[in-house]
């Protein structure tokens, strides 16, 4: 494994990005699901917070808290296996893949909160948001990171889970997903909401 956090951040970039590309294209696919639920269907249905504001948050939130892109293992056994028995490479390796997740994301939803801003004609809550939505992920990506440890599973085709539709289930590990997931959706939102409450709070009210 390669010795330096720059080092294996570089090659998680590298090999995210090679096809089938699952976490570019998840969080590529999570954005368009939230803009089409933002902005062509009742916002109410789906968000508390409904406001323009609402939807850089919204973004951040839909784009980080899916399974497929935070399952760290389960995504590259290859580089897994061989660092399980190394502590120091494991936790490398899961802040690499950390930081390139947040690389992917961090910088769409602080540019599309200047855009707000810009819009709204609020440039300083415009800034104040993007810094929030640059730092704040850091902490839940951290967690949901370590959860893909406990609750790994491997990702299966829809070819493949349509072959064994009728035995069960076969051992594909959606047990573990569907754990990760609820665990993954709660610490995100957990966090997202919770501290962007007293954010506003902060900004509105002292």
């Amino acid at each position: 494994m390669r010795g330096t956090l720059a080092a294996t951040v570089r090659s998680e970039w590298v090999r995210a990005w090679r096809w089938p590309a699952q976490v570019p294209l998840t969080v590529l696919g999570n954005a368009a699901l939230v803009s089409v639920a933002w902005f062509l269907i009742p916002r109410s249905w789906l968000f508390d917070f409904t406001g323009t504001w609402g939807f850089p948050i919204a973004l951040a939130g839909w784009m980080y808290a899916d399974v497929s892109a935070t399952n760290v293992l389960g995504q590259d056994p290859g580089d897994a296996l061989a660092v399980l028995t190394d502590g120091a490479a494991l936790e490398r390796l899961l802040r690499a893949k950390t930081v390139v997740l947040w690389l992917m994301v961090a910088p769409v939803c602080a540019t599309v909160a200047l855009a707000v801003g810009i819009v709204e004609h609020d440039l300083t809550l415009a800034a104040l948001m993007a810094a929030g939505l640059w730092v704040i992920p850091l902490g839940p990506l951290a967690l949901s990171g370590w959860v893909g440890v406990v609750f790994p599973y491997h990702q299966r085709s829809l070819r493949w889970r349509w072959a064994i539709r009728r035995r069960g289930g076969g051992g594909g590990g959606c047990g573990g997903g569907v754990c990760a997931s609820v665990i993954r959706i709660f610490i995100f939102f957990f966090f997202f909401f919770f501290i962007f409450f007293f954010f506003f709070f902060f900004i509105f009210f002292l």
